[in-house]
């Protein structure tokens, strides 16, 4: 049994059947999914608990199917939040933080003292 982290997509490649719709599974982390692991049937995936624009992270574990090529059972162990996504590849976005003494705003300070300020301007 092997753990992977995978966004779940549309199948829409060459060999895409409408008759029979297909999810592709892409590794966002870690090792790449085996290539017979990566697209499966739609009805497959979702009840598996695998949805279309999601990420998970999933275990797979290989068998040998009916005509000896290896097949895989997929689990789902969880699926990824955002934070979880960015941490994975990566990602280090800055975090906020709070002013301590945020700056005063400066007095308006009018050129043409005295006087209407101009509201036809050009910008």
């Amino acid at each position: 049994m092997s753990i992977f982290f995978v966004s779940v997509t549309p199948f829409s490649g060459e060999k895409a059947d409408p008759a029979r719709p297909a999810v592709y599974l892409k590794s966002i982390a870690g090792n790449p999914i085996p290539d017979r692991a990566r697209v499966t049937k739609l009805e497959y995936a979702q009840k598996r608990g695998l949805n279309v624009g999601s990420s998970y992270m999933i275990s797979l574990e290989a068998y040998a199917g009916p005509e000896g090529y290896t097949n895989y059972r997929i689990s789902v162990l969880k699926e990824l939040s955002l934070l979880e996504i960015l941490q994975l590849q990566g990602s280090s976005l800055p975090v906020p933080q709070p002013v301590a003494n945020p700056p005063k705003e400066a007095p308006a300070v009018a050129d043409n003292a005295g006087e209407e300020p101009a509201s036809d301007l050009p910008f």
